[in-house]
């Protein structure tokens, strides 16, 4: 069996679909496509009534989870999901993306014209300045494994489709005896040739769900005029299989590596330089700290592709004492703790609290071009004594983009290790009077992320890192589900 997605498998994640006429039942409202072609009043009354996010904030469904489901990792009914919609959804739902095919691109999803080097990000990687028409992908970043261009990945209408998902497409289809269409108006070629194909073809059955006739009802066994979460929820009752609840799934790895020749930390005012001392014949310890996300690769080779979800990198403590949960204050003018300091051009934080210490921090910004944007993000720390830099712990504070109200996460990393992470959180749904049209909603809870690290009540105990508001009650909760020690194996590359 293979299932075959539209946009209508979104709009109960608040994903407005294309073609829904303007008196429609579904809260996302009309259709894209329709209310372009409406008058303004119209629009007007359509954005009044309507309850819409952006992907990127967007919860899977209850049929993203149930395909997730019925998929088992291979082992379950479903073999294969061929999806038109560029969401990221069937992704970020778990679906494995050896067994996803994503016929008009992912929006989150960055590749390389020139090497194929592929990376995720937790933003939309569309850039209006550097793709000024429709059928300019360019992003403005470059490429980490050849300096090529990347650009996104959207397929838009007039280009042909990625021949690793098409030919995946077709190839399952031929060996389905079932295609399960959903959300889909089926009227967009060459994608709907796959359950066509499905159909058509001897001993193959079609089930059409979508709330409008579509141009292959004729080939169907059978076609429901019902809202996609509705039926496959009665589906996996009949089937009795628990639908699973969604969490955001995490993986990244996190390290410290001394360099040799050190980094000299520069006086204020002046230019950053490179040895082995200090101006008083010192050795200087240099440190570097980095964090890397993680993605699994669609190829099925096993390797995983960066992802670019972690925003910001801080440094709260270097050295002895070091300890998950521990404020980090001190009364010290000598930058981070005991001598340590960052190097020339760091950023730091802008503490509110009196006495509170700027902590050095690395960020990603969404609009950043060049080669400087790429997954990791890294502090560089130096120590004007003859400090021996293999055995020092640093606490870090992870900070996440906040599409899913995502809470700082706390960890200590120790210099010359690499460890590598999975969490997870389920996120907690916003109310819908939250959620504006545009998708809006303050999820980072750290607007400027200057004072966050001075002023958030962050902790750690155990296996789980929650963070209150500043109303009192906890938000969510990460769970490290996996922490292993990986030196050994990493990639130099990589750190």
């Amino acid at each position: 069996m293979i299932a075959f997605t539209g946009a209508g498998v979104s709009t109960a994640a608040g994903i407005p679909d294309f073609r829904s006429g303007v008196n429609t039942s579904l809260e996302t409202g009309a259709g894209a496509w329709v209310l372009r072609a409406s008058t303004p009043d119209v629009r007007k009354a359509n954005a009044a009534r309507r309850v819409a996010t952006t992907t990127v904030k967007a919860v899977p469904t209850s049929t993203h989870m149930s395909l997730v489901k019925l998929h088992g990792n291979g082992k379950g009914p479903l073999k294969a999901l061929v999806s038109q919609n560029t969401d990221g959804l069937h992704r970020r739902s778990g679906m494995p993306p050896e067994a996803l095919a994503e016929l008009h691109g992912n929006s989150n999803l960055e590749r390389c014209v020139d090497c194929g080097w592929e990376i995720m990000r937790d933003f939309k990687t569309r850039n209006s300045k550097t793709a000024k028409s429709a059928k300019e992908h360019r992003t403005g970043r470059i490429c980490k494994a050849c300096g090529g261009d990347l650009h996104d990945t959207i397929i838009n209408f007039g280009e042909s489709l990625p021949d690793r998902d098409l030919s995946m497409a077709n190839d399952q289809a031929a060996q389905a005896d079932l295609c399960l269409a959903l959300g889909s108006s089926l009227s967009v070629s060459p994608a709907n040739h796959v359950p066509q194909q499905v159909g058509c073809k001897q001993g193959g059955r079609l089930v059409i769900v979508n709330l409008m006739r579509t141009p292959l009802d004729g080939h169907a066994d059978l076609v429901i005029h019902a809202k996609c979460d509705t039926v496959m929820e009665l589906l996996m009752e009949e089937l009795a299989i628990d639908i699973p609840t969604f969490k955001l799934q995490r993986k990244f790895e996190i390290g410290a590596t001394s360099l040799r020749p050190a980094v000299q930390p520069a006086a204020e005012g002046e230019d950053e330089g490179e040895g082995e001392a200090d101006a008083n014949g010192n050795n200087v310890g240099s440190l570097r700290i980095w964090v890397r996300g993680l993605s699994p690769c669609a190829s099925g080779s096993g390797d995983d592709v960066p992802f670019q979800f972690i925003r910001r990198l801080v440094v709260l403590e270097a050295g002895s004492g070091v300890s998950v949960g521990a404020t980090g204050r001190t009364s010290s003018a000598k930058g981070v703790l005991g001598g340590w300091t960052a190097v020339s051009g760091t950023k730091h934080t802008q503490p509110k609290r009196k006495g509170g210490v700027p902590r050095p921090y690395s960020e990603v910004l969404k609009d950043a071009l060049g080669d400087d944007n790429f997954a990791n993000v890294e502090v560089t720390l130096a120590h004007p004594s003859n400090t021996d830099t293999s055995a020092i712990p640093v606490r870090v504070k992870l900070h996440f983009f906040g599409n899913y109200n995502e809470p700082p996460l706390e960890l200590v990393v120790n210099a010359g290790t690499v460890s590598q992470y999975d969490i997870s959180l389920e996120p907690t749904k916003p109310p819908l009077s939250a959620v504006d049209s545009l998708g809006s909603t303050n999820a980072t809870g750290d607007a400027s992320g200057k004072a966050a690290d001075e002023a958030s009540g962050t902790s750690q105990a155990g296996n789980t890192t929650s963070m209150a508001n500043s109303e009192g009650p906890v938000r969510n909760t990460w769970v490290h589900e996996r922490v292993v020690d990986v030196t050994s194996v990493a990639n130099p590359k990589h750190k």
